[in-house]
């Protein structure tokens, strides 16, 4: 596909990505602090959002001063741009914080109407997940997988349909900070979570993800393309 992907605020902390008349994911975001404070956009209020440069800007604020900033960034796929979300966490008194883990996209089926469609990804029992080994240490591979609760690929992955060839790539830009990853949830598989912080048996880690801190604390970038022939997507 060759098209301008925008992002939207859909309503109750949740962010919708389109390309014309396709919505391709539906999502919210969230953050934990290393004392135990967590912010989930689905919960907290919307404080602001404004749209400049391409780039719509949410800020979500919760009951006890933690704040997360959506930052969404629209492509044009056709000049090999392609859109991306991040998001940056904060206290509203501006103190230090730090974190081990932060998600900025937590990703599912779009919702539709008036003759919106979605890609058949979403609703095909047959989509497999491309899972990614995060290197090529203990003579790990590539695997096109049924989607399972907790299934997870490193740094990026694909939605595929083996028959189509139709595929949703959501990937990491950022590597100097985050181990990232992406995880289908453990109670619902058609949801994933786009994640910085990943530390386990695949990255070869047996501690979590050390602190990050400052007093404001920014995620990875995950970009997202979506296309009729996922090997393009790949080598795009």
């Amino acid at each position: 596909m060759k098209a301008l992907c925008i992002w939207s605020e859909c309503g109750g902390g949740y962010f919708e990505l389109s390309s014309g008349h396709l919505k391709l994911l539906r999502a919210y975001a969230k953050g934990e602090t290393s004392d135990g404070r967590k912010i989930d956009t689905r919960r907290a209020k919307l404080k602001s959002a404004e749209e400049s440069n391409n780039t719509l800007t949410l800020v979500y604020e919760d009951e006890n001063g933690l704040l997360l900033r959506e930052i969404l960034t629209n492509g044009d796929m056709s000049g090999g741009e392609i859109p991306y979300a991040k998001c940056v966490i904060f206290s509203n008194d501006d103190a230090y914080i730090s974190t081990k883990s932060l998600t900025p996209l937590v990703f599912t089926s779009p919702d539709t109407h008036n003759g919106e469609s979605r890609p058949s990804l979403w609703w095909n029992m047959h989509t497999r997940m491309l899972c990614v080994p995060y290197d090529n240490t203990m003579w790990l591979r590539y695997e096109a997988l049924p989607l399972r609760s907790g299934r997870k690929s490193y740094d990026y992955t694909v939605l595929l349909s083996e028959s189509t060839r139709e595929g949703l790539l959501i990937g990491a830009l950022d590597f100097d900070i985050w181990k990232n990853a992406l995880v289908c949830s453990a109670t619902d598989a058609y949801t994933l979570e786009a994640r910085c912080g990943q530390a386990d048996e695949g990255t070869h880690d047996t501690l979590p993800h050390g602190e990050v801190g400052g007093c404001e604390i920014s995620s990875a970038r995950f970009g997202g393309m979506y296309g009729c022939d996922y090997r393009a997507l790949r080598e795009g």
